[in-house]
């Protein structure tokens, strides 16, 4: 789940690609990269490293990249190597034929191995690295060579119809093509946000895409609306964007975002994050509010944990007539647990992440609201803090219904045996976790919450937008290797 932007006709698109990154860092923490393109002399500039936006992307290197085009790319690693500090799996990512491509892209493409064996044998393709962009980014450039001789339009938009035609998956993409302008498309389900937004100012008009409208306002723009599902957008600096629906699916939005990726301030589908997050903890609180009343719960403060549960925890408090009171204090120089590639480093990111306020909690019956509950790491270290510093009972509620299938679009939870309530049930959980209760939202809550947008519900259902016999493959394969990679070292 990456954060991705791409910026058109203004002489500063790598520094507002490079400001918009920095308002997307929570999607991605692993590296980051920017490449800058100067049309007129067809010069590009690339520079990717890891570490966060300050560290691997520093703003006086950014500052020497001309050019009136640029994408950039948060990256969050759904599987990583311990060790593995080389560049060559980071993006964007680059090809020099036709023009010179380069592109950025959010999502999964569960068949990546078989289109790249494709590549390779009857198109002579060679691929460096171990990422779906490379593979998305050679067909393209295929079916550019493919497609010479038609206008530049005409050209790209059946190059990329005939990427959609093979390549099933999560995909939200920007890209640059030398000497044209920016692009961008997503994939057919809509599974991965894109949104465009537009700024007219004394320079001229220019133009933003970005995985989250929050980058957008902060970067000046004016969001203008979401990318639909299975369109191609084309902009060339001082010309309005050309636009074609060029494949039309079952529309499937990832419910996740909402849930907990996207920033609190930024919207998607009509829907704000925040109001979302607020109508989750208002339906919570009607069950709780009932399960009060009967006598089964008994709490007397409601404590979010920081920050994608908060509204939710706000509106679960007034709708429950209970103290809100904001008790775990967040490190803000921890990364977020939930991304982090490996077990023993989402628990050590837990420990140091958030401190409880020992003097306001002893004797208190708390309510703990969080986002989900994935792998229990974070649930049974705060809950175990919460009680070391003084609480007298925790129960746990959770905004997300119960998580019991991977998925395979861009979020890290590819493997069913890692999630706690694929094994547990509400009851086995809250013993497994410490808690005197754990408290679900339904998905039926969800879908009227998210009332107009075809959710996908792969990860609470097991039924995903199209068949994942392929991606459950691949990612079997890709964590036996790098287990076997781990032993190793």
């Amino acid at each position: 789940m990456c954060g991705i932007v791409g910026v058109v006709g203004t002489p500063h698109a790598s520094l507002e690609a490079l400001q918009a990154l920095m308002v997307l860092q929570h999607r991605g923490q692993d590296a980051a990269g920017i490449l800058s393109h100067e049309l007129s002399t067809h010069r590009f500039h690339l520079h990717k490293q890891h570490g966060l936006i300050t560290q691997a992307i520093p703003e006086q290197v950014v500052s020497r990249f001309q050019g009136e085009v640029a994408i950039g790319h948060n990256r969050y690693a759904t599987v990583a190597v311990k060790g593995d500090r080389s560049t060559r799996d980071l993006q964007p990512q680059f090809v020099n034929f036709p023009d010179g491509i380069g592109m950025a892209h959010n999502g999964n493409l569960p068949d990546a191995p078989r289109l790249k064996d494709e590549l390779g044998t009857n198109h002579r393709r060679v691929l460096l690295s171990e990422n779906d962009v490379e593979v998305l980014l050679n067909w393209v450039a295929l079916g550019l060579e493919q497609n010479d001789g038609a206008d530049s339009f005409t050209r790209l938009a059946r190059s990329v119809r005939q990427t959609m035609e093979k390549a099933d998956g999560g995909y939200a993409v920007v890209g640059i093509w030398g000497g044209q302008g920016l692009f961008a498309f997503r994939d057919p389900h809509g599974l991965r946000p894109l949104v465009l937004g537009r700024r007219i100012d004394g320079a001229g008009e220019s133009w933003m895409l970005a995985s989250e409208s929050s980058a957008l306002m902060f970067t000046g723009y004016t969001p203008v609306r979401d990318v639909a599902p299975g369109e191609l957008l084309f902009i060339r600096p001082g010309h309005a964007p050309q636009t074609v629906i060029l494949r039309e699916e079952k529309k499937a939005h990832c419910f996740f975002e909402w849930i907990y990726f996207s920033s609190a301030e930024s919207s998607m589908n009509g829907h704000g994050v925040h109001n979302v997050r607020l109508a989750l903890g208002e339906r919570l609180a009607r069950k709780t509010r009932k399960l009060k009343s009967e006598g089964m719960l008994d709490v007397d403060v409601v404590v979010p944990v920081p920050d994608t549960s908060r509204p939710a925890a706000i509106a679960m408090a007034e709708g429950m007539g209970l103290p809100y009171r904001e008790l775990l204090i967040k490190n803000r120089y921890i990364q977020r647990s939930f991304i982090l590639p490996s077990q023993a480093e989402r628990e050590i990111a837990v420990h140091q992440k958030l401190t409880p306020v020992r003097e306001a909690l002893v004797g208190k019956k708390v309510l703990l609201v969080d986002d989900s509950i994935v792998r229990g790491t974070t649930s049974r270290r705060l809950i175990s803090l919460l009680k070391e510093a003084g609480a007298k009972s925790v129960v746990l509620v959770s905004t997300c219904p119960p998580i019991t299938n991977p998925c395979y679009f861009g979020i890290d939870f590819p493997n069913k045996e890692e999630l706690v309530s694929a094994r547990l049930s509400p009851e086995a959980l809250a013993l497994e976790l410490g808690a005197e209760r754990v408290i679900f939202q339904t998905h039926e809550d969800l879908q009227e919450t998210l009332k107009g947008t075809p959710l996908c519900t792969g990860c609470l259902t097991g039924v995903y937008p199209h068949d994942i016999t392929a991606a459950a493959e691949r990612f079997r394969a890709r964590r036996d290797n790098a287990r076997s990679t781990h032993e190793n070292l």
